[in-house]
């Protein structure tokens, strides 16, 4: 469910950027052309005929669905008539809102029907990693994700996937050939006095993840979701776990897993 959720968000927001795009080229107040009208029809007409239908229960169930039904509405109301072209973009950017809030609600639907543990194979770490000891140390990794959660142990379980997810950026920065995307990424973090990218031993899994996301390895969906991950990670210190008053359960690394895997699935990519 995780996963078809996101790939309908990321859909959705890569043909309304295409929609808000076209619409931009011309300069007349209102959207006027037959060509212009049957792209923002066809746009809203996917939603309702295909996107709305992947997501099954949720389109019924979450205010987000039903706010994403009236946005792509009026945008199909606009195509019968003369309408401005700031109307068409605010329908636009609403429909963009409701769609990441939208992503939001998978966290709200799974727990109310968490996963169940299950035991599967490490991927293959070799399609990015050809040094055969990190192949092996980030297996373990992945094993010890799930020894964690079968013993629910699920603030280890946690901390454990965002090692992991950190480690396997990191191997797949060391294993290209030209790192220069890298360090000269805008989002990557830099020195405050010089200016300059800070060294690789000094970044954090915020930082990793902002850059994977900027270099296209992770979608904007997988950027997002990978935000709790992260979070939850730093609890690793007890003292923020007790001056935030967090407690991790069984329920939430399963989720937190779930959410995991489909990072690690994007990053092997």
């Amino acid at each position: 469910m995780t996963a078809d959720l996101h790939s309908v968000v990321d859909r959705c927001l890569i043909e309304l950027d295409t929609l808000s795009k076209y619409l931009k080229k011309r300069k007349t107040v209102q959207v006027s052309s037959v060509e212009e009208k049957n792209i923002a029809k066809a746009t809203a007409l996917t939603w309702f005929n295909k996107h709305r239908l992947s997501i099954g229960p949720m389109a019924n169930t979450s205010p987000n669905a039903q706010a994403i039904d009236r946005h792509f509405q009026e945008l199909l109301a606009y195509t019968d008539k003369l309408t401005s072209r700031t109307k068409y973009e605010a329908a636009i950017k609403a429909a963009r809102h409701s769609l990441r809030e939208l992503r939001n609600d998978v966290v709200t639907f799974s727990l109310a029907t968490p996963p169940t543990p299950t035991v599967e194979a490490a991927p293959n770490f070799a399609k990015i990693v050809t040094d055969p000891k990190m192949q092996t140390v980030l297996a373990r990794r992945w094993n010890e994700c799930q020894k964690c959660l079968t013993a629910e142990a699920a603030l280890a379980a946690t901390v454990m996937m965002g090692g992991l997810i950190e480690a396997l950026l990191l191997a797949k920065i060391n294993g290209l050939t030209d790192k220069a995307p890298v360090f000269t990424n805008t989002k990557a973090p830099k020195d405050g006095k010089t200016g300059k990218t800070l060294p690789l031993k000094d970044w954090g899994l915020r930082d990793y993840i902002d850059v994977s996301h900027d270099l296209k390895w992770l979608t904007i969906s997988a950027k997002d979701v990978s935000a709790v991950i992260r979070d939850y990670r730093n609890y690793v210190h007890p003292y923020k776990e007790l001056s935030h008053n967090v407690d991790v359960s069984t329920d939430d690394a399963l989720l937190f897993w779930d959410i995991s895997k489909q990072l690690v699935r994007q990053i092997l990519k």
